[in-house]
């Protein structure tokens, strides 16, 4: 019995496989700004108020609110790399990629309320719009068979 489990443990482990992925968007000026994946996950918009000694800009982060909701478009694929992977190596165990693109990203709220008005990228409609370039960096294990 203490073989049989040892042999079936040893083939679950071989057929495991680890992945990990990363994105990070921003619009040219940095003042909309998200991530996605195995590191971290947020939304932050910028507030730039203007006083006697210039501007001030604020990181707002949205990440946690409940009460916003944020949609891309406009997607357009500018770099997809792949390395490693089964196509290129039977015998490989990892595949790599880099993916660049660029999106629209429109901001809202569920609730109603109003944005502060001193968001960048605010429109007349109440969201927050901006276009962003992203990068994704991923890896993975792969079993070829």
């Amino acid at each position: 019995m203490k073989l049989l489990t040892i042999v079936l443990f040893s083939f679950a482990s071989l057929q495991a496989q680890a992945s990990f992925y990363q994105v990070y968007c921003s619009n040219a000026e940095g003042t909309v700004q998200t991530t996605n994946g195995h590191i971290q996950n947020t939304l932050t918009v910028t507030k730039r108020v203007w006083g006697d000694q210039g501007s001030v800009d604020t990181q707002i982060d949205l990440s946690n609110d409940e009460n916003v909701e944020y949609n891309f478009s406009e997607t357009n694929s500018l770099v997809n790399e792949n390395k490693g992977g089964c196509e290129e190596n039977p015998e490989a165990n990892f595949v790599s990629w880099t993916r660049v693109e660029t999106q629209k990203i429109v901001i809202s709220r569920t609730d109603g309320k109003a944005f502060d008005a001193d968001i960048l990228g605010l429109t007349e409609n109440n969201t927050i719009e901006a276009y962003l370039i992203c990068q994704e960096e991923g890896n993975s294990q792969v079993i070829c068979q």
